[in-house]
């Protein structure tokens, strides 16, 4: 089975790639202790959450809308504006 992380293409952010081998470690590792899987996966969302927000920022600059950013992400127009409006990420 092809691991996640070489799925990631040369050339795309370097985050993505380390999300993808943070994803690879904590599937490797099941079973295993939950509080260390729980620090694990805690990492990966932080992470991804980062990349979320540059993204939606970025969609937004080139001209996309709120409700369509709401929409890809699963949140509503007003969801999307008040997370990604600013310059700081949450």
């Amino acid at each position: 089975m092809e691991k996640l992380f070489e799925l990631v293409p040369p050339g795309l952010e370097p985050e993505l790639y380390l999300i993808a081998k943070y994803v690879e470690e904590v599937h490797s590792d099941l079973p295993g202790d939950p509080l260390v899987q729980l620090a694990k996966v805690d990492a990966i969302h932080q992470q991804a959450s980062v990349l979320i927000a540059r993204f939606a920022r970025d969609a937004i600059h080139a001209g996309f809308t709120y409700q369509e950013v709401g929409d890809v992400l699963g949140i509503t127009r007003q969801r999307a504006f008040q997370r990604y409006s600013g310059t700081t990420t949450r």
